[in-house]
């Protein structure tokens, strides 16, 4: 664990989840693919149990690739308190994972750097290293680094809907850099 967030930048991120929620970026994203015919595996499975909601927007004229054509849709000082405690953010979302749902085992892009915070709910996270299972207990607040490179699941056991913050970051943290 590398820290806390503040209570009250968690209460801001959940209000901005309760305001933004509509805007679901995942599911537009699997529409997308299944248009194109580019399935992605484990699409069908978090069909309707998992959404995300982006904390950048893109800006007028943007090249939708290129990181540095976003702006965040979050106020500045949140972002800055965030970015204060991991370092420069390249792109943030909250993911919704609804109550009994799990996001099956899945490897992430091994280029990103991500960092995890649960706002609310529970989760039951899992990733598999070399040698071992490793169950990774969440509390609300808490920031998690999580190599996302290996194979990991989550699951929401809880009766309430699960809300993450998820991070990925420009560069690895200082204190991180010597372990990883």
């Amino acid at each position: 664990m590398l820290g806390a967030l503040p209570e009250a930048i968690v209460s801001e991120l959940l209000l901005f989840w309760q305001e933004n929620k509509d805007q679901d970026i995942l599911t537009t994203s699997i529409k997308l693919r299944k248009e194109r015919n580019i399935p992605m595996e484990g699409d069908e499975a978090l069909s309707g149990s998992y959404s995300q909601v982006a904390l950048q927007e893109l800006k007028q004229g943007g090249d939708a690739a290129n990181p540095k054509d976003f702006t965040w849709a979050l106020q500045p000082k949140i972002v800055r308190i965030i970015e204060d405690m991991i370092g420069p953010a390249h792109r943030m979302r909250i993911s919704a994972l609804q109550a009994d749902a799990s996001i099956p085992e899945h490897i992430d892009n091994p280029e990103q750097i991500r960092i995890i915070i649960l706002l609310e709910g529970e989760q039951e996270f899992t990733l598999q290293t070399k040698t071992e299972s490793q169950h990774i207990e969440m509390k609300i607040g808490e920031l998690w680094f999580v190599n996302t490179a290996w194979p990991h699941s989550v699951m929401n056991k809880g009766p309430h809907t699960r809300l993450a913050l998820l991070i990925d970051l420009a560069e690895m943290p200082q204190e991180l850099s010597k372990e990883y």
